[in-house]
């Protein structure tokens, strides 16, 4: 496992080249970096859980990571999404300011970063 300052490195320069974020100013990507804290998840471990306020942007730096929804209709949850080291979660619900639409789940060693690149209510 890298160490957390190598691993906010890489989200970071991540965050510079992403679609979501590219528009961002130096300044709030050195913001994001100021907030970001860097995680470890094991698999099956939660990233995030549907439904959970979604204050904030996380970044798959390693590894890979399933994106779960729950249908309403027979209350299981299945698979939507798989995602790689690279991909932004949790980006619609802080950018819609809404609750999260979906879960997302460890697929073996994942590394993180999670942070948020401008106060909220402000622009992202």
């Amino acid at each position: 496992m890298r160490a957390p300052h190598d691993v906010l490195a890489a989200a970071i320069e991540r965050l510079r080249e992403h679609p979501m974020t590219r528009g961002l100013e130096s300044e709030q990507i050195a913001q994001l970096a100021d907030r970001a804290r860097s995680r470890h998840f094991s698999d099956g471990e939660r990233i995030i859980c549907e439904g959970e306020v979604g204050d904030f942007l996380t970044l798959i730096v390693s590894g890979k990571a399933e994106v779960c929804k729950v249908d309403e209709a027979t209350g299981r949850e299945h698979v939507v999404n798989l995602v790689e080291a690279g991909a932004l979660v949790g980006e619609m619900s802080f950018f819609q300011k809404r609750p999260t639409s979906a879960s997302v789940q460890a697929c073996g060693d994942v590394e993180t970063a999670r942070g948020s690149p401008a106060p909220r209510g402000d622009s992202p």
